[in-house]
């Protein structure tokens, strides 16, 4: 029998102001502004935290995760020992890819076109004017990905997820962690 192994998909709100943090959870109406992917490496015993921030894709220690992140849900998966090894190879090489600002201004772009179509009734749905497939990330799609590699099948376009959408959708495949171990987490 195959060994399994335990990832995270967290959610987190910076301790300090940020601008930037700050008007994402404005406008997606959320109490977070970022995602981000950890496990166990049992080689090293140590946690290590896969996210996409503004100096690009990269993967650090769960120690330093925490020095600036204030996590405010964390679901998990269980994966099998081989999608832990393409999920360990996947981030290790997307470590240092750019972060997406322009995806995010797309992403304000098509809320707010559908915001209109829905004041008018219309049934038609913007998308991101900004995708560019896999050469920058933000958060979401760093997440999406793993989840991707973990076996979930993601609907749609990740480049057309916000913030509010991609936590209903952990929220649906992921088991929630108990708000104790989260205190836990945040010391």
């Amino acid at each position: 029998m195959s060994k399994t192994h335990i990832i995270s998909i967290g959610f987190s709100r910076r301790k300090k102001f940020a601008i930037l943090s700050s008007a994402i959870m404005l406008f997606e109406n959320t109490n977070f502004s970022h995602t981000f992917v950890s496990w166990k490496c049992t080689n090293i015993d140590r946690r290590k935290v896969y996210e996409a921030v503004g100096s690009g894709s990269r993967k650090i220690s769960n120690h330093r995760f925490k020095e600036k992140a204030l996590v405010t849900d964390v679901f998990q998966f269980e994966v099998t020992e081989e999608q832990m090894l393409k999920i360990d190879q996947f981030t290790h090489d997307e470590a240092g890819t750019p972060y997406g600002y322009k995806h995010l201004v797309g992403i304000f772009i098509m809320r707010v076109k559908n915001m209109f179509y829905r004041m008018f009734g219309s049934d038609k749905r913007a998308g991101n004017p900004f995708k560019d497939g896999n050469y920058s990330q933000i958060c979401v799609e760093s997440g999406a990905y793993v989840m991707e590699l973990a076996g979930i099948d993601i609907p749609g376009n990740i480049e057309n997820y916000g913030m509010k959408d991609f936590y209903e959708m952990v929220k649906k495949y992921g088991t929630e962690v108990p708000q104790e171990k989260i205190d836990k987490i945040n010391g």
